[in-house]
């Protein structure tokens, strides 16, 4: 029987370390950088946080934010938060805010809030992977909160219920929508109660955001 001293030992021990260390990294690599069709790990999260929090006398104000988890989970500290519309609005929920990542590890997100007391409006924007806004992004529909509450764009979506990726990296959205481009104008969207309606079904936007097809599910 072969005896190993106690340098062997050590030696033997670095090794499966250094071993394990490797794959580590390589597994954090592929996270961080994947390949276009392979499917990700949830890493982009909305959170809320009480922006009051320095101060127990004030009363809580709760923003959500977009952070970045690594493979590891743990926070991305070099990611650019990106904080949600709709906190700054009394009618803020999680829900409105969502982010869906993509293949090449940008993200979209779908960020609704209430203006004006009775309307609803969302925008529909994408991030690259560090949290600076794509703006090579060409989505028809307004990226503007200001436009939205000062005026009425000739394209906003008013609601969104789910994104989703298809195989071929066509984005669809579920929602409801206010453009000519889906036959529905601004003009025709007018209603008597100060908020404008739009027509229920699915948007099709190519790769790029812009406009592919759009399928009505509304009686309009």
């Amino acid at each position: 029987m072969v005896s190993l001293t106690d340098k062997n030992v050590v030696k033997i021990v670095l090794f499966v370390i250094s071993l394990f260390l490797l794959n580590a990294n390589v597994y954090s690599y592929a996270a961080d950088t994947p390949e276009p069709g392979n499917s990700l790990p949830i890493v982009f999260e909305v959170v809320s946080r009480n922006i009051n929090a320095y101060d127990e006398n004030i009363v809580p104000e709760y923003h959500y934010f977009v952070i970045k988890k690594r493979a590891d989970g743990n926070v991305d500290k070099n990611f650019h938060e990106v904080e949600c519309t709709d906190s700054d609005y009394i009618y803020s929920h999680t829900e409105k805010c969502r982010a869906t990542t993509l293949p090449d590890g940008k993200f979209l997100l779908a960020d609704c809030f209430t203006h004006n007391s009775v309307c609803y409006s969302c925008i529909f924007v994408r991030f690259s992977s560090d949290g600076t806004q794509d703006s090579t992004f060409k989505t028809p529909f307004t990226t503007s909160v200001s436009d939205i509450v000062n005026g009425s764009p000739e394209h906003e979506i008013k609601d969104i219920k789910q994104v989703t990726i298809e195989q071929n990296e066509t984005i669809r959205i579920e929602g409801v929508f206010i453009s000519p481009l889906i036959g529905w104008s601004s003009k025709q969207a007018e209603t008597d109660i100060g908020d404008r309606s739009g027509k229920r079904g699915i948007v099709l936007l190519k790769k790029d955001g812009l406009f592919d097809s759009f399928r009505s599910n509304d009686n309009h």
